[in-house]
C-alpha cells in the first residue's frame, strides 16, 4: 500500500472528518479518496485552509487538518497555523516537501519546512520514509489535543507519497506528564478562603477543556465573580448575576470607561486556562488584586487531557459555600452592568448603520448558533458588549488578531456543527482579503451568513491614528468602495443589502432568520463611537462612589 493511502486512512481512523487545503504537484502522488472520510476540501487560499482548521479544531477538540504544496503553501499556510498557535488551538498541518533526490539546497520550492515552521507550532516533525508517515501522522494528532492544545506540522517529502510503506509500524513512544493539580489545589483553594472579592477569568483552555460547569457552580457556590477574556466568550452564560465582563486590553481604552475602578473591590483573580495571548493585563483590569493565580500554572506545559476539569471538580468540594460573598459579587455584577449598558446603546444615522444595531439580532441566535468575528473594530464592539451564552458561541482570531481570518474559520465552523446557524461579521477590509473562498461556501452549499460592514477604511488602524495624531486626517488608512453584493452573486450566493432608515435592522434581523450561502452588505459609521468617547466617560465617573 502507497504512503499516501497510508496517511488518508490514518486521519479516518483517528475520526477526522475533513481536510481543508490545496494540492500542488504532489497531486500526481496523492489522491484524496472520494466520497468517505476525510472528506478532503479544496479551498482557493492556503489561509483559509488554515483558518477553517483552526476553527473546526476550537469547536470540536478534534484536531483541524489542514494540507498545503510546498514552497509558497507552506508560507501561505503558516498564517492560519500562527493563528492556531496563538489561540491554543488543536491542529495538523500536513505540508509537502522537496522530493528527497532533489538538491538540499536551492531546490525549486524548496523552504526549510521545519526551522520555519517549529517557533509557530508544538511541534514539527519532517519523514524521512514511507513507513513513518503513519505514525508520525498518529503522534501529531495525539500531540494537538493534549493540553494546552496547539498546531503540529508534519512535512512529507513528495517522493515518499508513492513509496509503499507496511500496514504496522511501531509508533513513537511518548514522555509522561506531570501531575500539576495538589499543589494548584492547596494554593487557589487557600487563597479563595481568604479572599474578600475573588474573580474567576477564563480564557481558550478553561472553555475547551470541559471546565466551565464547574467554574460557574463552584462561584455560586462560594461567592466567586465570573470573567471572560475573548478566548474564553461562551464558556459562561453572560446573564449569570455573577458574571462581571468581558476583559481585554481594550476595555478602558476604547470606550473610554474606567472599568478598573469598579474592579478595585477584587482582590484575588483565579485565571483559570489563560494564556498570554489573551492580551488581558490583569494589574491593570484589577489594580487592587493581592494576588493572580494561574490555574494551571503557567509552567505546567505537560499536562493530560481532562486533568483541569478534574482539578476544577476538586476545586469545587474543596471550597465552602459563602452566601455573604455571594452577595457582594451579585451587587459589583449590577455595578459594572450598569457601566455597559450605555455602551451597548446604538447611535443614530440615516445614511449607515452602529455596529451596536447588530447585538440584538445576534444575541436573539438559537442554541448551537455560531458567531464568527473578524478583525475590525467591530471585533471589539461584540467581543466586549456581545452577552453569549454557553450554547451561542462566539469565535475571533485573538492572539494573532488576522484580519481576513473570518471566512475560512466560518467554513471550518460549518463544517463542525452540520445544521447550525453559522454567522460571520466581517469588514470591507477582511472579507476583500478573503474573497476567494467565497466560491466554497457556495460550492459546499454552507448554512453561512455572512454581514459585511463596509465603511471603506480600516477602522481599527483608524482607532490607532487618532490616539496618536488626534484631530489630523488619515487618508492612508482609507480605500474603494466594492459591491459585495454582487461579488457574492457572482460566486453564487445569495448577495443583499438592507433597506435605508429603520427597514435597515429589520432588514438584519429578516436576513439572519433565513439559511442558506448568503451575504449581506450593510453600509457602517463608527462616527458615535468616536464622538461619544468622552461622553461616556463622563457617565462613568459621574456612577462611581
Amino acid at each position: 500500500m502507497k504512503a499516501s493511502d497510508h496517511l488518508f486512512r490514518e486521519l479516518g481512523a483517528q475520526g477526522i472528518e475533513w481536510v481543508f487545503g490545496m494540492l500542488g504537484r504532489e497531486a500526481g502522488a496523492v489522491r484524496p479518496a472520494r466520497g468517505s472520510c476525510p472528506r478532503f476540501v479544496v479551498m482557493r487560499d492556503e489561509r483559509n485552509a488554515g483558518f477553517a482548521a483552526d476553527a473546526y479544531g476550537r469547536l470540536t477538540g478534534t484536531p483541524g487538518v489542514c494540507m498545503a504544496t510546498l514552497g509558497p503553501g507552506l508560507t501561505n499556510l503558516l498564517t492560519g497555523v500562527a493563528s492556531a498557535w496563538s489561540d491554543r488551538s488543536p491542529l495538523l498541518a500536513i505540508v509537502s516537501q522537496a522530493e528527497l533526490s532533489a538538491p538540499a539546497s536551492n531546490a525549486h520550492q524548496r523552504v526549510p519546512n521545519l526551522r520555519v515552521a517549529a517557533p509557530l507550532t508544538k511541534g514539527a516533525f519532517e519523514a524521512k520514509t514511507g513507513r513513518e508517515i503513519r505514525s508520525l501522522i498518529a503522534y501529531a494528532l495525539d500531540e494537538a489535543t493534549r493540553p494546552p492544545a496547539g498546531p503540529v506540522l508534519v512535512s512529507i517529502p513528495i517522493d515518499l507519497f508513492s513509496a509503499e510503506a507496511p500496514t504496522h509500524d511501531a509508533g513513537i513512544q511518548r514522555v509522561t506528564k506531570a501531575d500539576w493539580i495538589p499543589q494548584a489545589l492547596q494554593d487557589a483553594r487557600e487563597a479563595i478562603m481568604a479572599s474578600s472579592i475573588p474573580v474567576i477569568v477564563t480564557g481558550a483552555d478553561g472553555l475547551r477543556e470541559g471546565g466551565a460547569p464547574a467554574m460557574q457552580r463552584l462561584a455560586r457556590n462560594a461567592g466567586i465573580g465570573l470573567a471572560s477574556t475573548y478566548s474564553g466568550k461562551g464558556a459562561f452564560d453572560e446573564r449569570d448575576p455573577c458574571f462581571l465582563a468581558t476583559v481585554n486590553e481594550y476595555l478602558e481604552d476604547l470606550f473610554r470607561v474606567s472599568f478598573s475602578e469598579a474592579f478595585q473591590e477584587v482582590d484575588l483573580v483565579l485565571a483559570v486556562g489563560v494564556a498570554p495571548s489573551d492580551g488581558v493585563d490583569f494589574r491593570r483590569c484589577f489594580p487592587r488584586a493581592a494576588r493572580v493565580i494561574h490555574f494551571p500554572p503557567i509552567e505546567a506545559n505537560n499536562r493530560t487531557r481532562g486533568d483541569l476539569e478534574r482539578a476544577l471538580a476538586l476545586l469545587l468540594n474543596a471550597v465552602p459555600e459563602n452566601r455573604e460573598r455571594l452577595r457582594r459579587i451579585h451587587a459589583l455584577s449590577r455595578k459594572i452592568g450598569s457601566l455597559i449598558e450605555p455602551l451597548r446603546t446604538p447611535g443614530q444615522n440615516r445614511e449607515s448603520l452602529d455596529p451596536r444595531s447588530l447585538l440584538a439580532g445576534l444575541e436573539s441566535l438559537p442554541d448551537g448558533s455560531v458567531i464568527v468575528s473578524d478583525v475590525g473594530l467591530y471585533k471589539q464592539y461584540l467581543g466586549l458588549l456581545l452577552q453569549t451564552r454557553a450554547k451561542l458561541r462566539f469565535l475571533s482570531s485573538n492572539g494573532l488578531g488576522a484580519m481576513g481570518w473570518g471566512l475560512g474559520a466560518a467554513i471550518g465552523a460549518a463544517c463542525a456543527c452540520p445544521g447550525e446557524r453559522i454567522v460571520l461579521v466581517t469588514g470591507d477590509g477582511g472579507m476583500q482579503i478573503a474573497a476567494a473562498d467565497l466560491e466554497t461556501v457556495a460550492r459546499l452549499d454552507l448554512d453561512i451568513g455572512i454581514i459585511v460592514l463596509t465603511n471603506q477604511a480600516y477602522e481599527l488602524i483608524r482607532y490607532y491614528h487618532v490616539r496618536g495624531w488626534p484631530g489630523e486626517a488619515a487618508p492612508h488608512i482609507e480605500f474603494g468602495a466594492v459591491d459585495f453584493a454582487m461579488l457574492a452573486e457572482a460566486n453564487g450566493l445569495v448577495g443583499s443589502r438592507p433597506g435605508a432608515d429603520g427597514r435597515a435592522v429589520s432588514g438584519i434581523q429578516s436576513f439572519l432568520a433565513r439559511r442558506g450561502p448568503r451575504l449581506l452588505e450593510v453600509p457602517v459609521s463608527y462616527s458615535p463611537f468616536f464622538q461619544r468617547r468622552e461622553h461616556v466617560r463622563a457617565l462613568a465617573a459621574a456612577s462611581s462612589p
